[in-house]
């Protein structure tokens, strides 16, 4: 063999390896780019879990301050009827009021 083709020989066995190695490192940035997606998308579903987690604890909290409203509209037509009643027999006994006219 001569010379020259040892060389080309051994400038087509540099290429062949950078090439191997080219591959080998795009194959490892590959890899590193999906792990960095992979972990924004766990991020995110966290996120997600906590906010899903707030919203049923504000639903919660909604759904008892809807009862304590419920309750305390219950107890103020209570009041006005038994203040009705209460004005219904002040007037009987001492007549009818002149405060509440306008």
């Amino acid at each position: 063999m001569e010379i020259s083709q040892l060389i080309a020989l051994g400038s087509l066995l540099v290429a062949a390896i950078a090439l191997v190695v080219s591959f080998i490192q795009r194959g490892k940035a590959a890899v590193s780019r999906d792990q960095q997606i992979v972990d924004k998308l766990d991020n995110q579903t966290e996120m997600v879990r906590d906010v899903k987690s707030t919203v049923d604890k504000l639903d919660g909290k909604m759904d008892n301050h809807s009862e304590r409203i419920a309750k305390i509209e219950s107890e103020q037509n209570n009041i006005y009827r038994r203040l009705d009643r209460i004005e219904g027999r002040c007037e009987r006994h001492f007549g009818p009021s002149t405060h509440d006219k306008e």
